[in-house]
């Protein structure tokens, strides 16, 4: 089976999943093939990881992060860290991990600022992968689970975040794949 196949398959049912948990019933109209055809310009192989060790801390983002809320037009994965300028800027939690993710997938789709996030239907399976992403570190967080990050129980301000990352992106993401 092709790699990109499966990798729009396996985000698909996460997003499908999301979408049930929260009773949207809009949900039942986004297709794989929309969802695919929406998602095909990213590429899997093209996420990179970020790195190990102790995560770089710039904390310009929303809520202390590095990647949640509007940044820059630029790929998240070659940010230079402003306190080491020979390191590369990572997140510091599971919640900023999805956050560069999605960054990522916007500026490889151009899209940014409050138009692309509202508007931008290139996007849109980009806004459903966090939002289900964040789906499950909450339902981790629920269940004692642990940050990839940072290998510690997840705490309450990422479970927090999630919270609000999720409740903002799963209706950003339904209304671009239902209305545009």
């Amino acid at each position: 089976m092709h790699e990109a196949y499966r990798f729009h398959r396996a985000n698909y049912g996460h997003v499908r999943a999301a979408l049930n948990y929260n009773g949207l019933s809009a949900g039942r109209n986004i297709t794989f093939e929309r969802f695919s055809r929406l998602f095909s310009h990213f590429e899997a192989e093209g996420v990179a990881q970020s790195g190990g060790g102790e995560p770089a801390y710039d904390g310009e983002a929303w809520f202390g992060t590095n990647f949640v809320g509007p940044g820059p037009d630029a790929n998240p994965y070659t940010l230079p860290d402003p306190k080491n300028p020979r390191s590369f800027l990572r997140p510091i939690d599971a919640i900023d991990k999805a956050a560069q993710k999605h960054d990522f997938y916007y500026w490889k789709a151009g899209a940014s600022g409050v138009k692309g996030a509202l508007f931008d239907k290139q996007v849109a399976a980009a806004d459903a992968i966090l939002a289900s992403d964040a789906l499950e570190i909450i339902v981790n967080y629920q269940y004692g689970g642990l940050d990839e990050v940072t290998g510690l129980p997840i705490s309450n301000r990422t479970y927090a975040v999630a919270l609000g990352v999720f409740y903002s992106f799963t209706p950003l993401s339904l209304n671009k794949f239902i209305n545009y």
